[in-house]
């Protein structure tokens, strides 16, 4: 839910990016509206996927925490192999590969994967 002034027709959309991240058969997403009596918003610090993706990300790490399945390997588990909102293949996709060398980079094998665990 976001909120706009009575008079503009301005809508951030923080699910915009949700359909095609990730392959998930049977997403529904939605968002609403709601007219204030305030100034015109704009976009603040990034455009509404950024609010959005933090909550899809933070979804993801609590299903892959429920699944017991490592986060990254259930994201690449869950890697589309084309645009699912469109069902166009992607024009390039570099998802499984940044997700691969991130993990590398950071040392994401020889972390303790207990929630709190480390600082």
């Amino acid at each position: 839910m976001s909120h706009s002034a009575i008079a503009d027709d301005y809508e951030e959309s923080c699910g915009e990016i949700t359909p095609f991240l990730y392959s998930v058969p049977d997403l529904r997403v939605s968002s609403g509206l709601a007219r204030r009596n305030v100034g015109s918003p704009t976009a603040m610090r990034g455009p509404g996927a950024v609010p959005g993706l933090y909550a899809l990300e933070s979804a993801m790490n609590e299903l892959a925490h429920k699944l017991d399945i490592d986060p990254v390997e259930f994201r690449l588990m869950s890697e589309p192999k084309v645009d699912e909102s469109s069902g166009l293949p992607f024009s390039s996709w570099h998802f499984v590969e940044c997700l691969k060398t991130c993990a590398e980079k950071f040392g994401w094998a020889q972390r303790t994967p207990a929630i709190g665990s480390m600082k």
